[in-house]
């Protein structure tokens, strides 16, 4: 895909109760795929909200709908033809839930580890 093409965009945040709260939609022009697309703006997503973010990891898909099962998305970006239209590609931000997960000593909520951390002896490997 060469040129540019208009799409349209939503940045949503995981509620509480789970639902998706969505806090930007915007349309513009791009040069990028619509994946690409996703991938930047979450990335940039990212970098604004340094510090706010429960997690990190990015998964970018086409136009499946959902990230993987075993993923605890906290941030998802849609990449649509046009607003309320049809889905291009997706972008998630948040862990994996079978690596990071800890138990909590202060009461019956998981809390999430950073990979890095949770390594011995400050292995980067």
């Amino acid at each position: 895909m060469t040129g540019r093409r208009s799409y349209a965009f939503e940045i949503a945040m995981r509620a509480r109760d789970g639902s998706w709260q969505v806090v930007a939609a915007r349309s513009g022009t791009f040069s990028r795929p619509p994946k690409a697309t996703a991938r930047s703006i979450a990335e940039r997503w990212i970098h604004e909200q340094a510090g706010q973010l429960r997690g990190g990891r990015l998964v970018v898909l086409g136009k499946r709908r959902t990230p993987p099962r075993r993923f605890d998305a906290s941030v998802r970006v849609r990449i649509l033809d046009r607003l309320d239209g049809y889905l291009l590609a997706a972008a998630y931000v948040g862990v994996d839930r079978d690596q990071d997960r800890v138990g909590s000593p202060f009461g019956g909520h998981d809390e999430y580890l950073p990979a890095a951390l949770a390594r011995a002896g400050g292995d980067r490997g």
